[in-house]
């Protein structure tokens, strides 16, 4: 009866392992649950209570697996998290990718083109969208739609299957952050380069005025008002739309 007992409690914790394997790396890559706003001891048992809950209805007997085979489930599991984590966190990719291009085109990080190892690596308008586009999609929902992705997941690509996802779709993934960075930064990168050719026009007529040094100020300012004006309406009303939902996961799956 003891032996029993271990065997069956050994099995959970295995298969909570191997749960842990996938929900781990989405949980990572999703931004309200980075270390720098969660710590990692209240992260870490999140993900391993969530694992045991999922897990427990999808039992595999890994007891009767090698060490190889185990290798092999823990990778595909891992393989599968970072899907999911990249297709969750698309949404916020573009708003951080959409700040880091502003202020790049204003020269708050100027340090980082001068020299890309000792600057900052995130700007802060970077932080801000990605902070507030994850606020707006957690007010919405989003975590229902985590849960429910991960569970989709698991209905799709059992931890005992030997199939993995299509990882085709996720070039488009790429090229879908990029088009829409450029698309939603334009108005704001488009009024920064008018106030530049302004400024290098009136440089041609007093040549004691320094553009360069104004032109940080200038554009600076032009960027906030743009985004005073635009960010409300229109960006704000942009996350859910560009977020990932369960059905659509339905793209990865290969019979």
């Amino acid at each position: 009866m003891e032996q029993e007992l271990l065997y069956e409690i050994h099995s959970i914790m295995a298969a909570t392992a191997i749960g842990f394997c996938r929900i781990a790396p989405t949980f990572y890559l999703l931004p309200f649950f980075a270390s720098g706003n969660i710590p990692a001891v209240v992260r870490h048992p999140v993900i391993i209570l969530l694992s045991f809950a999922l897990v427990q209805h999808f039992h595999y007997e890994l007891l009767t697996l090698n060490k190889i085979n185990i290798a092999l489930i823990a990778s595909r599991e891992i393989l599968i998290g970072l899907l999911i984590g990249c297709l969750l966190a698309s949404p916020f990719w573009i708003f951080l990718a959409i700040g880091s291009f502003i202020d790049n085109q204003r020269g708050a990080t100027l340090s980082s083109t001068l020299d890309p190892a000792t600057g900052v690596d995130t700007s802060e308008l970077a932080r801000l969208f990605n902070l507030f586009s994850a606020s707006v999609y957690l007010t919405n929902g989003g975590m229902n739609f985590i849960l429910e992705t991960l569970w989709q997941s698991y209905t799709l690509w059992s931890p005992g299957d030997n199939g993995i996802p299509n990882l085709v779709p996720v070039l488009s993934l790429i090229n879908n952050i990029m088009t829409h960075t450029i698309v939603y930064a334009s108005p704001v990168i488009a009024v920064m380069l008018g106030g530049e050719a302004v400024l290098g026009l009136l440089s041609r007529y007093a040549s004691q005025l320094n553009a360069f040094a104004i032109s940080l100020t200038i554009k600076s300012a032009l960027a906030f008002f743009i985004l005073i004006v635009y960010f409300g309406p229109i960006l704000a009303e942009r996350v859910m739309p560009l977020s990932f939902y369960p059905e659509q996961l339905q793209r990865y799956f290969v019979k």
